[in-house]
């Protein structure tokens, strides 16, 4: 709607639009930020609202408001309440225009260590995305129920509430049942050879999960062999007060409300205990929290590439060169 109603308009023509503020980063919305870039005789305002703006809704919203043609070229101001600033239009558009919001916003702690990232020693990734969790994500209680075999499943980390620092085989069959989770990992073969699983995979097909564009996408629909990884390190995502950073010892799977992440090649176990401790002090957690976006409800999120490029202190690097 909001696409069709800024292409409708006449040269006298203005709008507001209440958007969520998701709008201004996310992937769907790339093209018409870029067209409402490219109206540049037309003055744009951005004006950022913190979820307060709601009672019942947690959301950041963001109000687009386009005005008029004018005879020279306008500019687009980003405001959010006590700051403003505007960008005159080159050739060149922003990608995530939320950023343009965030420039001018102080670091609680100043890093100076700019020459080493994270990425440099980790490198993170989403867990799989299965296009069908109630499916592929099997609790012990519901592995029971069906008798589905150990040897079809792996073992998978749902949450980070309530596990420790480090997480073992030990800890994840301590859990109680209905919190004890298993990942649906097989192959056709799998499937031929268990024939406990052919009632459930025919359960799933008369749900019309094959159809699902992720599962549809893959050869055979079930089978997530190959996206399935074990990282070294889990993360959340989000957090309101603390990134935390899990010890795999488990080999435990993940789905993509998660983040994996594993050491480089060649990476000294000194150095990834080194670096896991400054990941969780106060200094590392500000550097995360810097390249973090803020959220509805003061929840902050990191993307993957974004954690990769936390910069790192020197120490990490040997006569000029990463530990690697």
């Amino acid at each position: 709607m909001t696409a069709l109603s800024v292409k409708a308009l006449g040269s006298r023509d203005g709008l507001c639009f209440l958007l969520p503020a998701q709008w201004l980063e996310s992937d769907y919305a790339v093209g018409l930020r870029d067209y409402v870039w490219s109206l540049k005789r037309r003055p744009v305002e951005l004006h950022l609202f913190k979820e307060e703006l709601f009672n019942d809704a947690q959301v950041d919203a963001v109000a687009l408001m386009i005005g008029t043609e004018q005879p020279t070229e306008q500019p687009i101001l980003f405001s959010r309440p006590g700051w403003s600033k505007s960008l005159s239009r080159g050739n060149y558009p922003p990608t995530q225009w939320r950023r343009e919001f965030e420039a001018s916003k102080p670091t609680a702690i100043s890093i100076p260590h700019l020459q080493t990232r994270l990425g440099d020693l980790l490198s993170a990734r989403r867990g799989v995305a299965t296009g069908a969790n109630e499916f592929f994500v099997i609790p012990e209680t519901s592995r029971l129920a069906s008798g589905i075999a150990k040897s079809a499943l792996r073992p998978l980390v749902r949450r980070l509430n309530g596990l420790p620092d480090v997480v073992t085989e030990d800890v994840l069959a301590s859990q109680p049942d209905e919190e004890h989770y298993w990942l649906l990992a097989i192959t056709p073969t799998h499937k031929e050879e268990l024939k406990e699983l052919n009632q459930y995979i025919s359960h799933g097909e008369n749900l019309g999960l094959h159809q699902r564009h992720l599962c549809k996408a893959r050869r055979t629909w079930y089978d997530l062999t190959t996206e399935v990884f074990y990282p070294n390190l889990l993360m959340g995502p989000t957090t309101k007060k603390v990134f935390r950073f899990v010890e795999n010892e488990a080999g435990a799977t993940l789905v993509n409300n998660l983040y994996g992440l594993r050491w480089k090649e060649n990476v000294p176990e000194a150095t990834k205990s080194e670096l896991l401790t400054w990941l969780r002090s106060e200094e590392g957690q500000t550097a995360i929290r810097g390249h973090a976006r803020t959220q509805g409800a003061g929840l902050l999120k990191i993307e993957p590439r974004a954690l990769e490029r936390v910069p790192i202190p020197d120490r990490f690097m040997l006569q000029g060169e990463t530990l690697i």
